[in-house]
């Protein structure tokens, strides 16, 4: 995770929104097939579908290997918009049910703290950006004036489910703010919040 660049990962714009979950990271579908392309190799060429002729036909190859798709989907990334809109609909739902159950780990760029490390569940959007709460930027010093996140998936059961524990928001102890120990805490209110929530009770 030293490296400087690592397989089945991706770096993005980071943004934010209140409507995303506490402990969720919102990616691109073009980008969620390229960071979780074992999984979805596994689901084009192992399984009856009608999605590879698509794509093989999309790229206008006669034989058509694992070694095409990821091209496919790299130049997927860089414009999305050179599938058909038939071809994007199915994508989208295939990726859409792949990330249901899966973890990645997002690491700010450049990293600035320990916390800029965390977990996350996924979701998946029809933009360019990858979205997170709003409320998970401050800790991992994140600010949305053209940060970045890399997005790293976990594959195996113990490590989502140690990162889950360990490292998500929603599920880590030290989630809620300690009066007694702020030091401890992920999540602390600044005066802004303090004044934001003071306001909002007197309406």
């Amino acid at each position: 995770m030293m490296k400087k660049s690592l397989d089945c990962t991706s770096r993005i714009v980071l943004t934010s929104s209140p409507k995303i979950p506490l402990g969720y990271v919102s990616i691109p579908w073009h980008t969620a097939l390229v960071i979780f392309e074992p999984i979805v190799s596994y689901n084009l060429f192992r399984k009856e579908n009608d999605i590879l002729p698509e794509i093989q036909t999309q790229a206008r190859k006669d034989y058509f290997d694992s070694h095409d798709l990821i091209r496919f989907f790299d130049d997927l990334v860089k414009s999305p918009e050179i599938v058909s809109p038939s071809l994007k609909m199915k994508l989208f739902n295939l990726i859409t049910d792949i990330v249901k159950d899966q973890v990645v780990l997002c690491k700010r760029d450049p990293v600035v703290q320990r916390n800029s490390y965390f977990s996350a569940n996924v979701l998946i959007n029809d933009g360019r950006v990858a979205i997170l709460n709003s409320v998970d930027l401050p800790h991992m010093g994140a600010d949305c004036d053209g940060d970045t996140v890399a997005i790293i998936p976990l594959f195996t059961e113990e490590a989502k489910a140690e990162a889950l524990e360990k490292m998500n928001p929603a599920h880590t102890k030290t989630k809620y703010v300690d009066i007694k120990s702020l030091s401890n805490t992920i999540y602390k209110p600044t005066l802004d919040a303090v004044a934001v929530i003071y306001r909002a009770t007197l309406l």
